[in-house]
């Protein structure tokens, strides 16, 4: 306990340190934590015939996330979505050539399973970098996410403690309940609410509805990744923080809410 609570001290403490720094330090952090991610990723996969193929995808990514913070003066007139589907595309067409009709075994099992982890590190963890470059007042808006999900999860906990009796989901988390879920949800959007003039700009009249999807999102969002490691026989993705495993354990929330929060955006 004593670890777990040192290692998410850290992360919490490096979060706030980038975000105070300014724009460039948090893409730089974060680029960091997407590096980790596909390390992670990768691992997780045990690749057998296309492991190249994904070391490859996931360097033209990461030049692809350095581009959209350097905004070179050519890039300027390309979306920053259309760079990032990019490398999941490229992953594809690359994949094709490393079939041959006595690796057919391995490479399907290679290509549903890398296709899948490398789409989602891709799709997951780069809106935030999105939300950076092209939201006004985007610090504001991340650390309104990270606050939602620490607040969403750490009442969760407690609730759950306190008078879960329901299992969120038997296999895939069977240490949460539905209870210390809904607990979890309405005390970060009372929370968050009361000192909402210092976010309530961002979404508006829809601050509270948008509280509350995001919420949903980053609950999904811890699911799905736990429902990974399962089927891919993994206690934890790494080991990079102290009681916590790796990246992909701790921003599972946090990436599908940025993600959730990008399409909001569009919406309201």
């Amino acid at each position: 306990m004593i670890i777990r609570a040192i290692g998410g001290f850290l992360v919490v403490a490096l979060t706030l340190l980038s975000l105070k720094a300014g724009a460039l330090y948090f893409g730089a952090f974060w680029l960091l934590v997407t590096a980790f991610a596909h390390q992670e990723a990768y691992s997780m996969t045990k690749f057998k015939v296309l492991g190249r193929v994904y070391i490859f995808c996931m360097c033209i990514h990461l030049a692809s996330l350095l581009i959209l913070l350097q905004k070179f003066e050519s890039m300027k007139k390309i979306y920053d979505l259309d760079v990032l589907i990019l490398s999941p595309v490229l992953f594809l067409i690359l994949a094709i050539f490393n079939y041959t009709e006595q690796n057919k075994d391995e490479f399907f099992e290679d290509f549903g399973r890398g296709f899948l982890m490398f789409s989602y590190v891709v799709f997951f963890f780069s809106p935030m970098i999105v939300l950076l470059l092209n939201v006004k007042s985007s610090l504001s808006l991340i650390l309104l996410l990270f606050c939602i999900m620490w607040l969403q999860d750490t009442f969760a906990y407690f609730g759950g403690r306190a008078f879960g009796k329901h299992k969120f989901s038997q296999y895939l988390s069977p240490k949460k309940t539905w209870e210390g879920s809904i607990i979890g949800i309405l005390v970060m959007m009372g929370v968050l609410y009361t000192v909402h003039q210092n976010f309530g700009f961002i979404f508006k009249d829809y601050f509270l509805l948008c509280l509350f999807i995001i919420g949903i999102a980053g609950q999904i969002g811890d699911l799905l990744e736990s429902c990974f490691k399962r089927c891919l026989s993994v206690k934890d993705s790494g080991w990079i923080i102290p009681g916590h495993g790796g990246v992909l354990d701790r921003f599972d929330s946090v990436t599908a809410g940025a993600l959730c929060a990008l399409y909001l955006l569009l919406i309201f």
